[in-house]
């Protein structure tokens, strides 16, 4: 069957675990997986995604707040065993932590103590760093969110996705997983260098005792380079924690979405980077949807072939010798399926000079309460269609009408 409506597509998940690679598909308004459909020269397509149900929910603080964490906590998904006390829910520091305790918790990014086995507050107990200096996570930028996972394999994902750092002109992602198994892992993607507060930063995590605390190898507070690609792994083991450096392997959540129009084997043009896409190929072409994380790694893609049939004309004459020229009507596809399907013309008054729901009735050049000729011009079209009780498409364009 053919579709000659707006053709909303989303993206369809198949993996059990969201990010392990999953299948990858682009479906249809009936949940059917669509490589390639045929269309009318001028026919918009409406290309959607599921985007927003794949992504992690966003987190945001407000504008020129550096120092306190959210005022209401949110739920890990588990049970989360830390420095052997089990939690349900954390709270996100604005600079690059998150913490088990309640606020009111207002640290300040420019500490000047180490935040480890030394008593000397303020600095956030009960959290973990990763990490923790000045950040501008303001209104404009954001930390997201994600639980993922069965038991007893579950994993909370906490990304800081291209912050800016205070008195720096650059921007900086980390990331903190925490495991069902009560493991941490926390993922240094780009950490520059700033000069706020002498560059102090920390990655580690601290107890609600101030003199239990475990820094990763020289990353304790204090005014160290800028790093990329660095990661460590936190185990709890024999009743105290234990830090070894492990592979850089950051969880990619999905955070862009881009459009590509495809030109043959290698290249593509980007269309969009928004949820939503409207597109009205005159000619075949293929489209490329691809998600990537906040640090530009390719998460997924689709790709979808449209393959265009048929050209609205732009002019007809009822006086031709060619029949086919003597009216103006939607081309119609073989086999084509048009549902609930609507055709107006108008002149350039606004007034209405012809509508039909016939997809077979063309426009003969007349007004078609009186019969009367119309004059010569340029009139405007619009058509409705309907694909089998789904949302209506508008089309819309210009037709000469010549004599």
């Amino acid at each position: 069957m053919i579709r000659l409506a707006l053709f909303s597509i989303s993206f369809m998940l198949l993996a059990d675990v969201y990010g392990q690679q999953p299948d990858f598909a682009i479906v249809g308004q009936d949940d059917g997986v669509i490589e390639e459909i045929t269309v009318i020269s001028g026919v918009s397509l409406q290309l959607n995604t599921n985007f927003t149900e794949v992504r992690g929910t966003e987190v945001f603080f407000p504008a020129n707040d550096r120092t306190s964490s959210t005022d209401t906590p949110f739920s890990i998904g588990f049970s989360f065993e830390f420095f052997g006390q089990p939690y349900e829910n954390y709270f996100i520091g604005a600079n690059g932590y998150i913490t088990f305790d309640n606020p009111p918790w207002n640290p300040a990014p420019s500490l000047t103590s180490i935040p480890y086995n030394v008593p000397t507050p303020p600095y956030p107990l009960n959290s973990i760093f990763g990490t923790f200096k000045g950040w501008e996570a303001t209104s404009g930028n954001h930390v997201t969110r994600l639980t993922i996972g069965d038991a007893p394999d579950r994993r909370l994902i906490i990304t800081w996705c291209e912050i800016p750092a205070l008195q720096s002109d650059s921007n900086g992602s980390f990331q903190i997983i925490l495991y069902e198994s009560g493991e941490i892992e926390i993922h240094l993607i780009e950490i520059p260098f700033s000069n706020y507060a002498g560059n102090e930063t920390a990655v580690g995590i601290q107890s609600s005792n101030p003199f239990q605390g475990l820094s990763a190898p020289q990353r304790n507070y204090g005014p160290w380079p800028p790093v990329s690609q660095e990661s460590w792994r936190f185990r709890w083991v024999n009743s105290d924690y234990e830090v070894e450096s492990i592979n850089h392997e950051p969880f990619a959540v999905a955070e862009n979405l881009n459009w590509y129009e495809l030109e043959g084997t290698t290249g593509r043009n980007l269309i969009s980077d928004q949820q939503q896409v409207s597109v009205t190929p005159k000619l075949s072409t293929r489209y490329l949807a691809e998600i990537t994380s906040c640090w530009g790694a390719v998460i997924t893609t689709a790709e979808l072939s449209v393959i265009v049939e048929g050209v609205f004309p732009n002019a007809f004459n009822p006086r031709s010798s060619v029949p086919a020229n003597r009216t103006f009507k939607m081309p119609v596809i073989p086999d084509a399926v048009v549902a609930n399907y609507r055709l107006q013309v108008y002149n350039r008054w606004g007034q209405l000079v012809f509508e039909t729901p016939d997809v077979n009735t063309g426009w003969n050049g007349r007004m078609q309460n009186t019969g009367q000729d119309c004059p010569a011009g340029v009139y405007h079209w619009i058509i409705l269609v309907e694909e089998n009780g789904k949302t209506p498409v508008t089309n819309s364009g210009a037709v000469m009408l010549l004599r």
